[in-house]
C-alpha cells in the first residue's frame, strides 16, 4: 500500500518508482523460492 502512495507521490523523478518495483519483484521471486524449497524439503 505504501509503495502505491510513494509511486503516485514520486513519479516525476522515477527513482523511487524503479526502487519500488524492484522491492516487489524481489518480495515475489523470495516467496516463489521459499515455496519451491518447502516442497523439496
Amino acid at each position: 500500500m505504501e509503495c502505491l502512495v510513494q509511486e503516485r507521490f514520486v513519479a516525476p523523478g522515477g527513482d523511487l518508482v524503479r526502487w519500488c518495483l524492484e522491492v516487489k519483484i524481489r518480495a515475489f521471486i523470495f516467496s516463489q523460492y521459499h515455496k519451491i524449497h518447502g516442497v523439496l524439503n
